[in-house]
């Protein structure tokens, strides 16, 4: 949640938080890019008026590499002219919130998004996978170990090649499986681990992965919901 405004933040944080949501509230477009470039949400909601990096400039960054290029996008504006919302667009809205805003918005903007964001975050989800992977890098190939596995990419150790460098992956989901072979794209590089993202994963080999992470995950406990005091 990108505001500069602090008294439209506060507003809507508490609102959202409300509603169930865990927001991250930024007041500062700086280290909100920092921040969506390196962690990945269900959504992003994008003043396009701050001060340093506005909100159009914001969201092309975002789009541009990272995890939220797919992430949907809500621009909070008081702004409806067509201009405003071509640009907006074309630097990668999904979705406008017009100020003042109120509950009832937020609350049918959530309902009318839940879907898109579900998916998303189905394709990021991870577990954790201890395997052996083949990755090669132009002719040279070199054995590396997984550390975890979601259906659009996988974190590895071992591996010391720059953010933005293609790769070619293969590896085994268990040793019974088939070889799944991917191509690749190395979109973060931290203290002893690379994030890796696919480029091109067959039909089969992703119904093989989605497949595979449902079965590692644990149903979570029905709880019944209490009310705060």
């Amino acid at each position: 949640m990108v505001e500069d405004d602090l008294a439209s933040l506060e507003l809507i944080y508490e609102v959202l938080v409300s509603l169930d949501v865990e927001v991250f509230p930024a007041s500062d477009s700086e280290r909100a890019l920092t921040v969506a470039q390196n962690e990945k949400f269900d959504g992003i909601f994008v003043d396009l008026h701050m001060p340093r990096i506005d909100g159009f400039k914001l969201m092309k960054a975002i789009r541009s590499g990272g995890w939220n290029q797919r992430t949907p996008v809500i621009v909070l504006t008081g702004m409806g002219d067509r201009d405003t919302m071509q640009r907006a667009f074309a630097a990668g809205a999904t979705f406008f919130l017009r100020k003042p805003i109120d509950r009832r918005q937020l609350t049918s903007l959530l309902n009318s998004t839940r879907g898109t964001m579900l998916i998303n975050r189905r394709r990021f989800r991870r577990v954790p996978f201890n395997a052996e992977v083949t990755v090669i890098l132009g002719s040279v190939a070199r054995e590396v170990r997984s550390l975890d596995l979601s259906e659009s990419g996988m974190r590895v150790e071992g591996l010391n090649v720059d953010v933005g460098k293609g790769v070619q992956l293969s590896f085994r989901l268990r040793k019974q499986d088939s070889l799944i072979a991917v191509q690749a794209s190395v979109k973060r590089v931290d203290k002893g681990s690379t994030g890796l993202q696919f480029q091109e994963v067959k039909g089969g080999h992703q119904q093989l992965l989605r497949d595979f992470i449902d079965a590692q995950e644990t149903p979570p406990v029905a709880q019944r919901p209490t009310k705060a005091s």
